[in-house]
């Protein structure tokens, strides 16, 4: 009989706070953190339903184990010897999932978009930096919303995700950065690693490149 094993397995074992053996909180809670993960499953799916609905529990398993945070970071510290992945004094919370709904129903994607932007604003009133797990390409539209200072975007992405609708849903996962366009306070948008064939067509990429990316 074979038994499946996992990272934090192999590095000790399971969690038992959130990513990366973070405290778990709410968003509302207080003292407010400086950091805050929350996960996302689905904000607008297309009728085929929201199929990344396990992703932010997925990315949360494959990189999480206890003590990980004292570990240190190259990618971040470089070659100076550090305390840990986050620096002094840095404090930060897994929020969990939103309870957003697996549905395609234009009352059910309303609700999960309103969910998503009032606790981003929530998160962000209280000086938190939101850290998103999703779920599909649609949850950025509501995320984005949820701010409103100046923004830039750096997307890396195989798509470039600029149709004005698929099937006539304007905010679907195909659609995210011509939205974010028109925000006011989104400013400069550059995206990365776009390759092979994608949902675009040529007026997609003639309007996303008038935009300026």
């Amino acid at each position: 009989m074979t038994t499946s094993r996992s990272m934090g397995d192999l590095f000790g074992g399971a969690t038992s706070g959130g990513w990366l053996n973070m405290r778990t909180a709410h968003p509302h809670d207080d003292p407010a953190f400086d950091i805050g993960v929350i996960g996302i499953g689905a904000a607008t799916p297309y009728p085929l339903g929201a199929y990344c609905m396990d992703a932010p529990d997925a990315i949360r398993r494959a990189r999480s184990w206890p003590g990980i945070l004292d570990h240190h970071d190259f990618d971040i510290h470089g070659v100076t010897p550090s305390a840990g992945v986050l620096p002094p004094g840095v404090t930060a919370a897994d929020f969990g999932n939103l309870d957003v709904r697996d549905s395609a129903a234009a009352k059910d994607t309303a609700y999960n978009r309103e969910l998503i932007t009032t606790t981003i604003r929530a998160m962000r009133a209280k000086g938190t930096i939101p850290i998103i797990f999703g779920g599909d390409d649609s949850i950025p539209v509501p995320v984005l919303a949820g701010y409103d200072e100046p923004l830039s975007i750096l997307q890396i992405d195989a798509h470039i995700d600029w149709r004005d609708n698929v099937g006539g849903e304007s905010l679907g996962l195909s659609s995210n950065m011509r939205r974010a366009s028109e925000m006011e306070h989104i400013g400069k948008i550059v995206q990365l690693g776009a390759r092979g064939i994608g949902s675009a067509r040529a007026d997609d990429l003639h309007d996303a490149l008038a935009y300026g990316t």
